[in-house]
Parts: structure tokens; sequence; C-alpha cells
């Protein structure tokens, strides 16, 4: 499926960025909806020889980005870019050389961020649930990302708002389209099933219910999934249910610039 296509109905993407990549494509026009973007690539991007994380070599991902720096602000500013996902997954080990990437180095990373880009949500691939047991002072959004293997979604998003309050994080909610289903497609692998359109209403729904979270952004767009027809219709009534959510701050440590609708 061709990124128009999908810009057209959906309401927010996340893509991962290069420099000419992040200011080619909002040079053509405003934005029809806010970016969650990367800027660092996979873990093989942002490890040392041994599969560490390692903090200088991302931090070297980043400023490629240095002198695009007062554009990006301004897109910022305008709403094109909602927020910076800093790395993903941080905490599954045989990501990072059988070593989880510690939560003060989380923080590290955001705070960096704040130095080059201070107006730009900084978020994590990492529920609220994860991100307990510390002490968040630059970290601005959690990601909670639905899958079946999680059990009844209700409960799930209900818990995963509660862990993001109590941490004082913001929440992007969404879905595990391709690999999160509950093997009622018949589509993909065992434990690893994409999800049939009514799975896509009936978790989706629950998850915009809750007016906590400050954006809806699912993964991943891989056209084999997406062009099923309930696949695609299930994802226009999604988009257009997210359009009717009140603005909700992804930031929720007092930076009124954060307010964003549901996208």
């Amino acid at each position: 499926m061709s990124p128009s296509r999908l810009s057209s109905s959906l309401r927010s993407r996340w893509r991962p960025a290069c420099p000419p990549l992040a200011t080619s494509r909002r040079a053509r026009g405003p934005a029809r909806a806010p970016w969650k973007a990367s800027l660092t690539g996979g873990p093989k991007a942002v490890t040392d020889p041994d599969g560490h994380y390692d903090f200088n070599t991302w931090k070297l991902r980043v400023d490629r980005f240095l002198p695009l720096a007062g554009q990006l602000n301004g897109y910022v500013a305008d709403g094109t870019l909602l927020a910076f996902m800093m790395i993903d997954e941080p905490f599954v080990k045989n990501h990072w050389g059988g070593d989880p990437v510690p939560k003060a180095a989380i923080d590290q990373m955001a705070q960096y961020s704040k130095s080059i880009f201070p107006d730009l949500a900084t978020t994590v691939g990492s529920a609220p649930s994860t991100l307990q047991g510390y002490s968040w002072r630059y970290l601005d959004v959690a990601w909670a990302q639905y899958t079946a293997r999680r059990g009844p979604v209700t409960q799930y998003v209900s818990s995963e708002v509660a862990a993001a309050q109590a941490e004082g994080l913001g929440l992007v909610v969404g879905l595990n389209i391709s690999k999160g289903g509950d093997g009622s497609s018949g589509f993909g692998e065992p434990k690893e099933w994409s999800m049939t359109g009514k799975e896509i209403l009936d978790y989706g729904h629950t998850l915009l219910a809750q007016p906590y979270a400050c954006a809806f952004i699912s993964w991943d767009y891989r056209p084999a999934v997406v062009e099923r027809p309930d696949v695609w219709a299930a994802l226009q009534e999604l988009a257009a249910e997210a359009g009717k959510h009140s603005p909700t701050p992804c930031k929720q440590r007092g930076n009124s610039r954060a307010g964003r609708r549901l996208s």
C-alpha cells in the first residue's frame, strides 16, 4: 500500500526518519496528520560491537539532525511532529546483547533530546507497566500496544492508564495489527497471527474509549494485512472515531504545547 493512501485515510503516522526525509516530506505542504518519528533506527544502529546499547552511538544518530533542528522545531510548533520515538523495546534482552537498556539511560536519551528539541515529546516503545520503579524527569510518553496475548483488552488498558498516571507519563495506545491477533484470521504464524477487522474494531474502540490516551498509533501497516477489505474498513472506522476524541495532552508534566487531538 502506498504511503499516500495511508496518509489520506489515517490520522497519524509513525515513521523512521533520515535527515533528507525529515524535511522533504514536510516541504511538500502542511502535514495531513501528526508524525511520531524515530530518528535513530533499530537496535543494531545504536549498539556497541558486543550488541549492547551505547549512548554515544545513539547520540551520533540523533546528531545527524542538528543542522535541521530549527526546521524540525518548527514542525513541532505547527503540530506536524508529535513525538520522538527514542528507542523501541528497550527491555527485550535479546535485542541488546542480553542486557536490557537501563531506565536511567532512557531518561538520559530524553534529556539529550530536549537539549535539541525542547518542545518535542519524548517517547519509548514500552508500556507504562514496564516503566515503573523509576522517577522520570525527561521521558514524557509511554506506548501501550495491545495484542490478544495480553488478555482482556478492557483490563489491559485500565491497568496501563493507571500505571501511566502514577508515573506522570502521557499515553499512546494502539494495536499490533500484523502479529497481535487471536488466531481467528487464519493469517500469519502461530502466536503471531494478524488481526481480523472485527478484532481491530473490538480492541480499538475499547482503547479509544480511554480519555487519558493522547494518540492511537498501531504497528504495522504491511500491505498483505491492511489491504484485506475487513482490515482496511476497520482502520478507517477507527480513524473517524479517533478524530472525535477529546484533546488530551501527551505531556502530562505541565507543557501546554503538548495538547493534541487524538490521532
